[in-house]
This record gives C-alpha cells, structure tokens and sequence, in this order.
C-alpha cells in the first residue's frame, strides 16, 4: 500500500493533469474578469460550462479518468444548465460519460451548499 505522501503526490499530479485538459477546452464561466471552469475539492470536482460545447467534452475527459484509473460514479454525477432562457429549460441536453447518459437536475449540493439553475 502507497504511503500517504505518494498519495498526496499521485492525487496533486491528477489534479494538475486535470486543470491543465479543462483549460486547453477553454471553455467555463465568466465571473468578473475570471473564467472559473472547473472546482476541485479533495475527490469532489464540480466542472462547469456556459456553452452546450461541454457536452461534446466527456469523451477527451474520459481518456483521463482511465489514465489515473478513477472509478466513474454514475449516481453522483449530474448535469445542470444554468442561463437558459424559460422556453428552453425543459430541452433534453443529452450528455454520456462511459456510454451512459448523465442525469439532469435543477438543484445539487457541491460540499453541502445548494446550487439551483
């Protein structure tokens, strides 16, 4: 079993690895004058996006969960679209991860605070 400070180092080295794939997207939300696309806190990552873009993205991250060999966990991943206009909310956005599609819904909890679109 790997010591904790191999953990922490292999854990900062997927994080790294997963900021740097989410930026080159270039894709996120604006808030102010920063582009904020994706939170990390411990196993928790909250990915976000203003453009439908993001859905074409599960594909290129998937090639990083199997290069770090995370387990994808369906039943606490979730799809949320924030911004769109009352006559679009209730459009299927359609979006796979491991050939499976992601739940929508229109609130979340990300490290116990909720987040409504």
């Amino acid at each position: 079993m790997a010591n904790s400070r191999e953990c922490l180092k292999r854990r900062y080295e997927l994080n790294k690895d997963l900021v740097e794939s989410i930026d080159q997207l270039n894709l996120g939300v604006k808030v102010g004058k920063m582009l904020i696309n994706i939170v990390l806190y411990a196993y928790d990552i909250l990915l976000m996006a203003k453009s439908r873009r993001f859905a074409n993205t599960g594909e290129y991250n998937e090639g990083i969960w199997r290069k770090w060999q995370i387990k994808y966990n369906p039943s606490k991943t979730v799809l949320m679209a924030f911004g769109m206009p009352k006559k679009d909310k209730n459009k299927a956005i359609k979006v796979e991860f491991e050939k499976q599609q992601i739940k929508r819904v229109n609130t979340v909890k990300y490290l116990g605070v909720p987040i409504n679109d």
